[in-house]
């Protein structure tokens, strides 16, 4: 990942919106769609992984309460 994609994610997690990060980037909301569109290529390999793991083992405790300790 760039160091202009990890600003723009940092950014989003902040619940800024495209608007909001190309004023401060000073970059075209095209240009933060297209950050974006890669960084979610880059991570959809761990979230399919993590959609596999829900469907095989997450599921079976859906609506049970966490265990606390």
């Amino acid at each position: 990942m760039t160091d202009r994609e990890r600003q723009i994610l940092r950014l989003v997690s902040a619940a800024l919106s495209n608007k909001e990060i190309g004023r401060r980037l000073k970059i075209t909301d095209g240009t933060i769609k297209v950050h974006l569109h890669h960084i979610l290529k880059l991570m959809v390999g761990n979230l399919t992984a993590l959609a596999a793991l829900y469907l095989n083992h997450g599921s079976e405790n859906q609506g049970k309460e966490p265990d606390h300790e």
